[in-house]
């Protein structure tokens, strides 16, 4: 993943995820929970898909979140989880 702090103090992650499951996917969500450098969790965020909201089988598709707490961009560590239905 990416970041991009913007002038407004928030940030901007940005990503590219794939569907390795055998069937496509729909309602892409990505969780991401974000860590200052002593492990402690400073805060979570939701992003999705940039386009479209599926993901074929075996494809990969770019994704953006954007995050407008101030402990965002200081974040060291990012964990990010993918979350959709099948369709």
């Amino acid at each position: 993943m990416r970041s991009a702090p913007l002038a407004d103090g928030s940030v901007v992650w940005t990503g590219v995820t794939r569907n390795p499951s055998p069937v496509s996917v729909q309602n892409v969500k990505i969780y991401c929970d974000y860590f200052a450098d002593d492990g402690v969790q400073a805060g979570s965020a939701i992003g999705a898909l940039i386009q479209p909201d599926k993901i074929g089988r075996g494809k990969s598709a770019p994704f953006r979140i954007a995050c407008s707490d101030l402990g965002a961009e200081a974040a060291s560590r990012l964990v990010a989880r993918v979350v959709a239905s099948k369709y």
